[in-house]
C-alpha cells in the first residue's frame, strides 16, 4: 500500500513539471501575473513587425515578446507554437514575455481568416488578431516616412482610425494610396500611460492597425517610388511601378501649372517607362505623374514634382578663398582651393559674372561688398 501511495505520488509530480496548454482567451482573462501559462496558436507576422510576434487561436490573440535570433527565425508567419511564459500588460496590450520556452507544435493549424470589419474593429475585442477593413483612405499623401504619430485613416463609413508603422517597416518609402484599398493587419494596442499592472480590458486608447507586408494593401496604388534613368541634356526617363496593371501617363508643363496639358505612352502594365525628350539643358520639366487601372477610372496619382535635364557645364567647380589654408591635408594631393587676399577674390566674382553670355545661377550669403 505505501508503494502504491509513493508511485502516485511521483506520477503527480511528473504532470505538473510540464504546464498544460490553455486557450490564449483562458490565458488573458488570468491578466497579468508572474505565474506562467502556456498557450498554443499560430504566428501572424514577421519581422517587419520588429521582435514582437502576434500568436492566434480559435479563442483570441496575444503579443510574443522575445529577441532571441532562434526564436526570431522559429516564429514565422504560419507555424503553429507552444510558447510559455509571464504575461503582461505592455502599453495596454497583453503581452508574453518573458518567454521561458517554445516549440513548434503538430498538428499544425491553418493561418486565421482575418476578420472582416470596420474602423470599429481596431478595438480590445479583437486585439492582436488579424483584420481587415475595406474602403480605407489616408488622409494624407506622399510617401509613407516614419512618424511615432502613425497615420490617420477613415473608413468605407468615413470613420477614422490609426495605422502605425515601425521605423525600418517595409512599407516605409513606398508611395501612399490616394485611392480606396482594403487594408489587412494586427489590431494592436499602445497607451504610454499604462501600467503593467493594469488589466488588459481596462486601458481602452491607443487602439492601431499594424500591417504587415504591401501585399496587406488590396486595391489600386503606386508600389514604388519615381526613378530617373536615361538622363542627358536634353532627354530623361521617369520610371515607376503599380501593383495591377494601368496606364502610364501625366499632366506636365514647363511651370507649376502644368500647361503643357496629359499624355500617356504605352499599353497598361505594372511597370511604368515614360520618356521626356527634345529638352534643352537644364530645363525643369513639372509632371504628375498617374496611372488609370486597367479597365477602370481608378486613378493612382502621384505627389507632382519637378524633374531637370543635364546641365550644358562641364561640371568643373573652381574653390577660392580669402583665408590662409594646409594644402598638406588636401585630398587627394594638390586638391586645393585658390588663395585671393583682400580685394582680389572681390574681382574675381566681379569677373566671373562679366564672362556670363545669358544666365547666372548665384548664392551669395551676406554679402556688403557695393562693387558686387
Amino acid at each position: 500500500m505505501r508503494i502504491l501511495t509513493a508511485l502516485c505520488f511521483a506520477l503527480g509530480l511528473s504532470s505538473a513539471a510540464f504546464a498544460q496548454s490553455i486557450t490564449i482567451a483562458a490565458a488573458r482573462a488570468l491578466g497579468p501575473s508572474s505565474t506562467p501559462v502556456t498557450v498554443t496558436g499560430v504566428i501572424t507576422n514577421g519581422a517587419e513587425l520588429g521582435p514582437v510576434r502576434y500568436i492566434q487561436d480559435a479563442t483570441g490573440a496575444m503579443a510574443l515578446y522575445n529577441t532571441n535570433a532562434t526564436f526570431q527565425s522559429t516564429a514565422v508567419v504560419g507555424t503553429t507554437m507552444t510558447v510559455t511564459g509571464v504575461l503582461v500588460n505592455y502599453k495596454g496590450i497583453c503581452e508574453m514575455t518573458p518567454i521561458n520556452s517554445y516549440a513548434v507544435a503538430t498538428p499544425a493549424q491553418p493561418l486565421p481568416m482575418p476578420i472582416m470589419t470596420d474602423a470599429s474593429g481596431v478595438s480590445e475585442a479583437n486585439e492582436g488578431k488579424l483584420i481587415s477593413i475595406p474602403g480605407c483612405r489616408f488622409t494624407t499623401t506622399g510617401n509613407f516616412v516614419y512618424t511615432a504619430a502613425g497615420y490617420t485613416l477613415t473608413d468605407g463609413n468615413g470613420a477614422s482610425f490609426k495605422l502605425f508603422l515601425r521605423n525600418g517597416h517595409p512599407l516605409i518609402g513606398t508611395p501612399i494610396p490616394n485611392l480606396s484599398v482594403t487594408i489587412t493587419g494586427v489590431s494592436s494596442q499602445f497607451d504610454n500611460a499604462a501600467l503593467a499592472t493594469d488589466s488588459y480590458n481596462t486601458v481602452t486608447t491607443g487602439y492601431q492597425l499594424l500591417p504587415r507586408t504591401p501585399a496587406d494593401f488590396v486595391g489600386f496604388f503606386i508600389t514604388s517610388g519615381i526613378t530617373v534613368s536615361n538622363l542627358s541634356q536634353n532627354t530623361f526617363t521617369l520610371n515607376w511601378k503599380t501593383n495591377q496593371n494601368g496606364s502610364t501617363g501625366a499632366k506636365y508643363g514647363f511651370t507649376p501649372a502644368l500647361e503643357m496639358g496629359y499624355r500617356t505612352v504605352g499599353a497598361p502594365d505594372t511597370t511604368h517607362v515614360l520618356p521626356f525628350t527634345g529638352l534643352q539643358p537644364s530645363q525643369v520639366v513639372y509632371a504628375r505623374l498617374f496611372s488609370v487601372r486597367a479597365g477602370t477610372t481608378d486613378t493612382a496619382w502621384i505627389t507632382p514634382s519637378s524633374y531637370i535635364t543635364q546641365s550644358a557645364s562641364t561640371g568643373a567647380i573652381q574653390v577660392f578663398t580669402n583665408h590662409p589654408f594646409d594644402a598638406s591635408i588636401a585630398t587627394p594631393a594638390g586638391n586645393s582651393p585658390t588663395l585671393l587676399a583682400g580685394v582680389a577674390v572681390e574681382n574675381k566674382i566681379i569677373s566671373l559674372i562679366n564672362a556670363a553670355t545669358s544666365t547666372i545661377d548665384c548664392a551669395i550669403y551676406n554679402t556688403n561688398r557695393q562693387p558686387i
